[in-house]
């Protein structure tokens, strides 16, 4: 597949979820068929299950981290805190619980309104010895569809020319999701979410400069999701 490597950035008219976003306390949850997706709790519990997560080794592996968080301060510190008062209305971020059970299994969401491609991204985590049992597919179909139900404000955006769809004067109005080049699973689940690879390049790992990662662009237009 032939994908652009340099980065050329253009501005258009398009839309946008109206910011700031429902804080945790104004969001719906909703069920999927194996899933509960619902605003994170700022409790013990909900930390220790994303520490869980975070905590292991595998896993950060396809983590821009690229390495697990030393305790469950870090998790707090770096990660947690955003998705609980006062930042939640900075990030639509959900816990990922199993319906039978009501266990917290990950978390994923949109992380921002701007990201790699000027679009907003969209990620998710499920703890390791669930993966292969469609469980972040479903989940990205469902939180897609909060996505989707959002009201919308116009807006001019500069975004990666690679991402841009529709004729009009207002363009199509995009998520974009990012993935390291060898995670075979998470390129498996974004294609099943009707999301198209649009980008290639390399940049230096955000955790460790001397490093240099290589990264696939994802997208996905608001009327395919």
């Amino acid at each position: 597949m032939d994908l652009a490597s340099v980065r050329q950035w253009t501005t258009i008219n398009t839309t946008l979820p109206e910011y700031p976003l429902p804080s945790n306390s104004e969001r719906e949850t909703i069920n999927t068929r194996r899933l509960t997706i619902r605003p994170f709790n700022d409790n013990r519990q909900d930390l220790e299950a994303i520490h869980t997560l975070r905590a292991d080794p595998e896993m950060m592996r396809q983590n821009p981290q690229r390495k697990p968080d030393a305790d469950v301060e870090e998790t707090y510190q770096k990660h947690f805190q955003r998705f609980i008062p006062p930042n939640d209305t900075k990030v639509l971020a959900y816990a990922i619980c199993l319906t039978s059970t009501g266990e917290c299994i990950g978390y994923g969401g949109g992380l921002g309104r701007d990201g790699s491609l000027g679009w907003p991204e969209v990620g998710y985590g499920i703890r390791r010895d669930l993966w292969g049992q469609g469980y972040a597919t479903e989940f990205l179909e469902g939180f897609l569809g909060i996505w989707r139900r959002l009201p919308r404000s116009p807006v001019k955006l500069t975004v990666d020319a690679s991402t841009v769809h529709g004729d009009g004067e207002v363009k199509d109005e995009c998520v974009v999701g990012i993935t390291f080049h060898d995670h075979a699973a998470s390129h498996r689940v974004l294609e099943k979410n009707e999301f198209q690879m649009c980008k290639a390049w390399e940049d230096k790992n955000p955790y460790d400069e001397n490093k240099v990662v290589r990264l696939y662009g994802w997208v996905a237009r608001r009327g395919n999701v």
